[in-house]
C-alpha cells in the first residue's frame, strides 16, 4: 500500500464532500454572497455537484490504486488525519441533511401590502 497515494485520494474525497455540502445546503447563500442571479445560483449548484463528482471519482480511483500498489520503504505518510477529515465531512453532511429534513420551513416576512389569509 502506498500511503501517500491513499492520503491524496482521501483528500480529494474530502474536497468532493465539501463541494457537495456547499452545493446542496449553501448554494443560495453563496449566490447571494457573490451577487449571482437566480440562474447563476443554479449554475453554481450544478458546477459544485459536477466537480464534486469528478473529485470523488478521482479520489476513489487513487485510493484503490494506492491500496493495490506495493509499499515503498521511504513512505512514512500518515493516513489517519486524512481519513478522519473524510469521516468528519461525511458526518457533517448527514447532520445537515437531517437538520434540513426535520426543521420547519423558513417563514418569509410579509411584504408591504400583503395580507395573511387564514
Amino acid at each position: 500500500m502506498r500511503r501517500r497515494t491513499v492520503r491524496n485520494g482521501l483528500r480529494l474525497l474530502a474536497g468532493a464532500v465539501f463541494l457537495f455540502i456547499l452545493g446542496a445546503f449553501y448554494g443560495r447563500e453563496i449566490g447571494g454572497l457573490f451577487i449571482f442571479s437566480s440562474g447563476g445560483a443554479v449554475e453554481f449548484v450544478q458546477l459544485a455537484f459536477f466537480w464534486g463528482g469528478i473529485l470523488g471519482g478521482t479520489g476513489a480511483v487513487m485510493i484503490c490504486a494506492g491500496l493495490m500498489q506495493a509499499r515503498t520503504a521511504s513512505d512514512r505518510s500518515k493516513i489517519l488525519p486524512s481519513f478522519l477529515l473524510v469521516m468528519i465531512m461525511v458526518g457533517l453532511f448527514f447532520i445537515l441533511f437531517a437538520r434540513a429534513l426535520f426543521s420547519p420551513p423558513p417563514q418569509h416576512p410579509l411584504r408591504p401590502g400583503e395580507t395573511l389569509v387564514i
